[in-house]
């Protein structure tokens, strides 16, 4: 499996990849944390569901505040209504550090 560049995840559609960045923003639902992910060259939606990933990587997802660096793996879908157009649909998720939260 390969480490990508969200900027060149348009040549992975379909593809199972590794993104490595920042976690810049998180939602959540039913289920469901929705993470907004950075690196260097532009920023992409990772959605992880409970159905489809280890109890240990969602609850992974779940600790992730803004600016934490972590590893994403997943398969790459073509979503016009995202930033880019494409998401990354998670199977792994992996913390690399958990940045502490600050007062804004």
């Amino acid at each position: 499996m390969k480490t990508v560049s969200i900027s060149d995840l348009a040549e992975h559609e379909g593809k199972e990849v590794i993104l490595q960045g920042w976690s810049s923003n998180k939602r959540s639902g039913k289920g469901l944390y929705f993470i907004i992910m950075r690196d260097g060259t532009g920023f992409c939606q990772c959605v992880v569901d409970e159905k489809n990933i280890s109890p240990a990587d969602f609850e992974n997802a779940g600790m992730l505040t803004m600016e934490s660096s972590c590893r994403i793996t997943g398969n790459v879908f073509k979503d016009e209504r995202q930033i880019g157009g494409y998401e990354v649909r998670a199977t792994k998720v992996e913390v690399i550090t958990i940045a502490e939260e600050f007062p804004i």
